[in-house]
């Protein structure tokens, strides 16, 4: 079930070597946000903006790409439950995030393309709504 997820686990899977230490307090963040019994949707915004602020900034390098789409794939994968609670907009931003993020570095015509970039994922968050929230 979602409340049981362990963060650590996933974390260790899916962080790179590279990866910047402050990447692993955003990534939780936004875990927290999607495992919470009910996904507060503002919450869910300000944690993965945050994120993906940090990913067009300072964060921004192929590892710390790397790490979070690894992140977010082994996330969804394995619980599908969690896309299944957002909205529709929603549940393919969260996807994405696990599905072209490393792409920024290895193709990034198709990362822009496909509105995969932290740059387009973070235009496609901030035209979002939030409306309330979302239950399971």
């Amino acid at each position: 079930m979602i409340a049981a997820l362990q963060f650590a686990d996933r974390w260790r899977e899916a962080r790179t070597d590279g990866s910047d230490e402050a990447l692993e307090a955003y990534v939780r963040d936004a875990h927290q946000a999607l495992t919470a019994r009910r996904v507060d949707l503002e919450a869910l915004r300000t944690a993965l903006a945050d994120l993906l602020e940090f990913l067009s900034g300072p964060g921004r390098t192929e590892d710390n790409c790397r790490a979070v789409d690894a992140f977010f794939c082994l996330l969804t994968a394995e619980h599908t439950d969690i896309l299944e609670r957002l909205p529709a907009g929603w549940q393919e931003l969260v996807d994405d995030l696990g599905l072209d993020l490393a792409a920024t570095f290895e193709d990034a015509e198709r990362a822009d393309q496909a509105g995969a970039s932290p740059e387009k994922l973070l235009e496609r968050l901030r035209a979002l709504q939030t409306g309330s929230s979302a239950t399971m």
